[in-house]
């Protein structure tokens, strides 16, 4: 087939989390004979080492710079609607660019990767089969944020973005021949918001070769967390992990240690640095820091999506602990696969168990490492694709190019 994406960002860099579908989706869809050409943002000016190598995983691959956008212009876009002309979009540079591809070539499907920041571009494409892949649910991420929120005026202010975010998420998918979720958490409160969307979940995979296990884990007893800490949830986590479960941990197990994985780590995740807890910052490779832990413990009570870095240490054989929020669209069965805790005393007693009993920790980690091999394989999701791209191209619309918008 030959397929066009418009995706919100690059390929690359991979520890950006969202950046793993589009990656893998390449990387698999292309040795299976089909055709990939690629339109995407370029965030910042960091993209230009990454674009090489971007390059090399489609036939054909365009960035146009992301002008960023302030709170007004999404009020702005609350009162005219969708726009229906370049000239409308918050990007008319992508729009133009959008319109000279489908000019020059035709495709069987256009896949948009992102949600507020490609939806717009749908009608220009209305001629041509599509999906829109939005990663997650932002409303979701909201909602949780606004039901942990402690202070008033914080609350105040996440119920305002959660009002706009919801306003946004009733609309902007319409006219998508399908909307592709990786969770059935965030599909769930898609449908509450919006029934007659035509909703397909798709979870995220795992490179199982690359992540897989080794032998032997080597040092003192260890708890790890990845994440990309520029992540508001991934920020929290990381401290109720320091603050409230290692010392809980260690008055059981004095020589525990834990260590912070993950990229742009701010400054109050860096202040967690000292007295057996290490701080690393971006790594190139976070498999021998995985292969050195012990136990990989997720406290996560805010965000939305599903969380490779939890497949990617299951992968590994590492036995996770972490909240239920952690596992969504993981199909993970508690005391088995994973041990899960609520709150704080509870992912520390977990913690401690596992440290503490070598026959369960290999139990569970083996568990992982069957479910993800099993269930979240990268080429079982680009399968998946691949029938989803095939139901909408076949679906009796013509994938003509569609006239130019005025």
């Amino acid at each position: 087939m030959n397929i066009l994406v418009v995706a919100r960002c690059l390929p690359l860099p991979l520890h950006h989390g969202d950046r793993l579908i589009l990656y893998h989706l390449l990387r698999t869809l292309g040795p299976r004979g089909h055709d990939v050409d690629v339109l995407a943002f370029s965030l910042d000016g960091r993209d230009a080492a990454v674009l090489p190598a971007a390059r090399r995983l489609a036939r054909w691959l365009e960035v146009v710079p992301e002008q960023p956008r302030s709170g007004l212009a999404y009020l702005r876009r609350l009162l005219t609607g969708t726009p229906r002309t370049p000239r409308q979009c918050w990007s008319p540079a992508m729009a133009t660019a959008l319109q000279a591809r489908l000019a020059a070539r035709r495709y069987d499907v256009v896949h948009f990767f992102g949600g507020i920041q490609v939806y717009e571009f749908g009608p220009l494409t209305a001629a041509v089969p599509r999906i829109i892949v939005p990663y997650e649910s932002h409303g979701l991420l909201l909602e949780r944020a606004v039901a942990d929120a402690t202070r008033a005026g914080e609350r105040l202010r996440l119920r305002g973005a959660l009002a706009v975010t919801r306003w946004f998420e009733r609309t902007m998918y319409h006219g998508f021949d399908r909307v592709v979720l990786i969770s059935e958490v965030d599909a769930g409160y898609l449908r509450r918001l919006v029934p007659d969307l035509p909703i397909v979940v798709i979870p995220n995979g795992v490179d199982g070769e690359h992540f897989a296990p080794r032998a032997g884990r080597p040092g003192p007893p260890t708890l790890i967390f990845v994440g990309n800490f520029a992540y508001r949830p991934n920020q929290l986590a990381a401290t109720v992990l320091v603050r409230e479960v290692l010392p809980r941990v260690r008055a059981v197990i004095p020589a525990v240690r834990v260590v912070l994985v993950g990229a742009s780590p701010p400054p109050t995740v860096q202040r967690l640095a000292g007295d057996g807890v290490a701080v690393t910052g971006w790594v190139p490779d976070i498999r021998p820091h995985l292969h050195g832990a012990t136990c990989f413990v997720s406290p996560l009570t805010q965000g939305a999506g599903l969380r490779n870095k939890v497949l990617e240490a299951m992968a590994m054989e590492v036995p996770v602990v972490a909240t239920p929020l952690s596992c969504d669209g993981i199909a993970v069965r508690a005391g088995e696969d994973v041990l899960l805790g609520t709150t704080p005393p509870a992912l520390a007693r977990q913690a401690i168990a596992l440290l503490s009993d070598e026959a369960l920790r290999r139990r569970v980690g083996r568990a992982g490492r069957a479910l993800v091999t099993r269930e979240y394989t990268w080429e079982a999701v680009a399968s998946r694709y691949e029938t989803l791209y095939a139901e909408v191209a076949g679906a009796g619309r013509s994938a003509t190019i569609p006239p130019r918008a005025r």
